[in-house]
């Protein structure tokens, strides 16, 4: 098992980076409740290659390592720092994961690299939401899954620093609405598999 952060700072970082705090309840009710709650109203499918985009402390990839069985399992995040800590968090738990410091607007894998790519709030955070949504789209594979959070679960969960706009759904037409949970939802890629 293994839990290393890769890559040197390709990420653009011109955009002005405020780290979320660390908040231990919030930590445990994301790994506890929230992830496998999506897991399960979402259908997500088990052995996936799974991305998740701006994973920060890896709370997210510890649930979905757990709850999905993942063929393989990558996290990505702009911080260095965070990522430190998620490769920690996620050694202390046992779990198999790749890290990279990378942002989401410009990743450095191959099209159609991943299954399924979990946003838990990234997109509503960047500048030019539209771009970070196409290089999604990109390493994802025909029929794949995109599982987002909606505009409404932004707004509760970060109510001072959600920008409250939608996401510019129009630039990734082949990223299509699949399924919809309370406060979730995923787009499937279309394609030929």
């Amino acid at each position: 098992m293994h839990a290393s952060v890769l890559g040197g700072p390709r990420a653009r970082e011109r955009d002005a980076y405020r780290p979320f705090p660390d908040i231990g309840w919030r930590n445990y009710l994301q790994r506890t409740l929230e992830v496998p709650l999506l897991i399960r109203l979402l259908r997500l499918p088990r052995g996936q290659r799974m991305l998740e985009v701006g994973c920060g402390r890896g709370i997210g990839l510890q649930a979905l390592a757990r709850l999905c069985a993942p063929a393989s399992l990558t996290g990505i995040d702009i911080d260095g720092d965070l990522l430190q800590e998620a490769a920690r968090g996620l050694r202390g738990r046992g779990v198999s994961a790749d890290l990279f410091r990378a942002d989401v607007r410009d990743m450095a894998f191959d099209a159609a690299a991943f299954d399924l790519v979990v946003d838990f709030g990234t997109c509503h955070h960047v500048s030019r939401p539209e771009i970070a949504l196409r290089e999604i789209a990109r390493v994802l594979r025909p029929g794949g899954m995109f599982v987002h959070e909606s505009t409404v679960a932004q707004l509760l969960a970060h109510p001072t620093r959600a920008s409250g706009r939608p996401m510019p759904w129009h630039a990734v037409p082949d990223l299509v609405p699949y399924r919809r949970a309370l406060l979730w939802s995923a787009r499937k890629k279309t394609g030929v598999l």
